[in-house]
């Protein structure tokens, strides 16, 4: 019963597939409006958090995980994950307060309210899409080429689905209550920093083996 509406909206939204792509291109646009930078500006930030976990944990305290761990280097374990929950979190908040931004051309234009969550999901998927892509060379020598890298692909798909959904029933929300920004922004950002719970245990050394070397 539930997925009726969910199979309309999508069918919609493939319908009005050429204006979601200008939409989504208006999106983008609009981040680097006005920046000498372009998107150097939209790519700077997680790159630079990238760079800071490999400096911080591989070069500078040089820390190891344990032998169940799929690489030995802390910095290159945890880096996958900030990614992909950096994307997810972008995408999310951009699609919750996507319709609070367009009120006033959803008053004037008939449009479907999905558009809007799905042109914000896009716009941020287009930007972190990149940087998750360059992860599959770099780290499928590492890895030998195992299936779980190329798992990457669907996984991100399935992200951008989780994501939208996601975006697009906080948006409602968020239009019935304002709180919800704040909320929501401050889960997020509690969930970036609980990632270490949902490690196994196996995955790292016993205490008194030391983490580095």
């Amino acid at each position: 019963m539930l997925l009726s509406p969910l199979r309309a909206e999508c069918r919609q939204l493939w319908r009005l597939r050429g204006l979601l792509a200008v939409l989504t291109r208006r999106e983008i646009a609009a981040r680097v409006a006005g920046s000498a930078g372009g998107l150097l500006w939209v790519w700077l930030p997680p790159l630079l958090t990238v760079a800071a976990y490999y400096l911080v944990f591989d070069l500078v305290f040089g820390m190891r995980l344990g032998a169940a761990a799929p690489t030995a280097r802390v910095g290159t374990y945890l880096i996958v994950g900030m990614l992909a929950w950096m994307a997810f979190a972008d995408a999310v908040q951009r699609g919750m307060g996507s319709l609070l931004e367009a009120g006033g051309m959803l008053q004037k234009n008939p449009l479907p309210a999905g558009l809007f969550p799905a042109r914000a999901v896009l716009a941020s998927g287009a930007v972190f899409a990149p940087l998750m892509l360059a992860l599959i060379p770099l780290y499928a020598g590492v890895h030998h080429f195992r299936p779980g890298v190329w798992a990457l692909l669907p996984l991100l798909a399935l992200q951008g689905v989780l994501a939208l959904l996601a975006g697009y029933l906080l948006a409602i929300l968020a239009a019935a209550l304002r709180d919800v920004l704040q909320l929501v922004a401050v889960l997020l950002s509690l969930g970036c920093s609980c990632r270490r719970c949902c490690f196994r245990s196996s995955c790292f050394r016993p205490a008194g083996a030391g983490c580095c070397g």
